[in-house]
């Protein structure tokens, strides 16, 4: 019986633990709950559901160069639309 408690234990450890990201200043992290757009988090350490929740890193510096200057609402829909663009080629 111990050993089933145990086992439950480290295995509910390890899905919190599988949530943490952590981002730096230029990047954030743009969070889908359910396919849809819940939030942009960061920087620093934040949580997600291990199944609920993705997400997609994203340098802001890179994709939305005068990011300092919008809204939360704006930046959002700026980078939806910068990663629907297509990849460009490798050189």
């Amino acid at each position: 019986m111990e050993t089933r408690s145990i086992l439950l234990v480290v295995c509910a450890l390890a899905i919190v633990a599988m949530g943490f990201r952590r981002t730096r200043d230029p990047e954030r992290l743009l969070v889908f709950r359910l396919g849809r757009v819940h939030r942009l988090a960061g920087p620093g350490i934040t949580w997600l559901i291990p199944v609920l929740d993705q997400s997609w890193r994203v340098n802001l510096d890179r994709a939305v160069p005068d990011w300092r200057s919008m809204a939360d609402d704006e930046l959002i829909s700026r980078l939806i639309e910068y990663g629907k663009q297509p990849a460009s080629p490798a050189p």
